[in-house]
């Protein structure tokens, strides 16, 4: 995350491909971050009071740098505890959980989109909590966190196509409806609701199947590579397994011990894993859904 330092301050990204900030330690462990675009104002964190600070010129917070800043302490918590962190897609079909896991830009948006126009439930677009049941199973938990969609994803869901048509035009305000920022529409959880209804959401499920996305708008049809965790494909299923997609824009390190914790939490997680696939897709026509849907049959077990 940093990209340059000299002293204590250096500058850093909240995210891969995110604005530069500028960052300055303070004393007693504390953190304060000068934000410079699309976002302004400072945010201060201070681990001895366990307290965040947003401030800013107006009275008028940003929704999406206050969405970071008020589920900052929720992500802690969760760290902290039992839970690993994956840059991850999710969504339920039925009971059984279905994880989709891979780089930006590998597909996990626009995948888990086809999914939900054939019927699945919605449980997180970018990023995922795993744990274990009593039982030994994988599971996955999420809130609610921005969803961002490229003009190509909408145009080839017919649910995302049919309710972007009917807004006459781009929202500026978050509150109400969808706003294009950085080449990219972005809304929320209550938007999404407006567009599949309000029963179509979960917080959790266990797990039935890992997907790493491969999206080639030219295929036409999906192909399906099984993998397992032994061999030359454990590397690449650690790597996977290892980007938790958490922003260091702030203090965690000071916070939560991610040594020795992480890689007991991904030794536990591993031993519990689903099948786990490769998936090479393209537009609704080459039909993943349909494939998922066997593949959930065939590795389906009992909770």
């Amino acid at each position: 995350m940093v990209s340059e330092q000299d002293g204590a301050t250096a500058r850093v990204r909240r995210w891969g491909g995110d604005y530069a900030h500028l960052q300055t330690a303070l004393p007693g462990g504390g953190t304060a971050v000068v934000h410079e675009k699309p976002f302004t104002g400072i945010s201060v964190a201070c681990p001895e009071s366990q307290t965040l600070y947003y401030l800013r010129s107006d009275d008028r917070p940003d929704v999406v740098h206050t969405e970071h800043i008020v589920k900052y302490p929720l992500r802690i918590a969760l760290r902290a505890g039992p839970y690993l962190p994956l840059h991850a897609a999710a969504c339920a079909i039925d009971d059984c959980g279905i994880l989709i896991a891979g780089d930006k830009g590998s597909g996990k948006s626009t995948l888990i989109m086809q999914l939900l126009q054939a019927g699945a439930d919605f449980i997180a677009n970018d990023l995922c909590y795993l744990n274990t049941s009593p039982s030994n199973r994988l599971t996955v938990t999420a809130f609610p966190k921005i969803i961002r969609l490229a003009d190509g994803t909408i145009a080839d869901i017919p649910f995302l196509r049919d309710w972007f048509s009917r807004q006459n035009s781009s929202s500026t305000d978050y509150r109400h409806g969808a706003v294009f920022n950085a080449g990219k529409h972005e809304f929320y959880l209550h938007v999404l609701q407006h567009m599949i209804g309000q029963d179509r959401f979960r917080r959790h499920a266990p797990v039935g199947l890992v997907i790493l996305p491969n999206f080639h708008r030219d295929a036409a049809e999906c192909q399906v590579i099984e993998m397992d965790y032994g061999g030359g494909q454990s590397a690449e299923l650690n790597q996977v397994l290892a980007d938790d997609g958490y922003p260091d824009w702030l203090c965690i390190d000071g916070l939560v011990s991610v040594g020795i914790q992480e890689r007991e939490k991904l030794a536990r997680i591993r031993t519990a894993a689903p099948p786990v696939v490769k998936m090479r897709f393209g537009p609704t026509e080459s039909d993943p859904a349909r494939v998922v849907a066997d593949y959930l049959k065939r590795f389906s077990r009992p909770s």
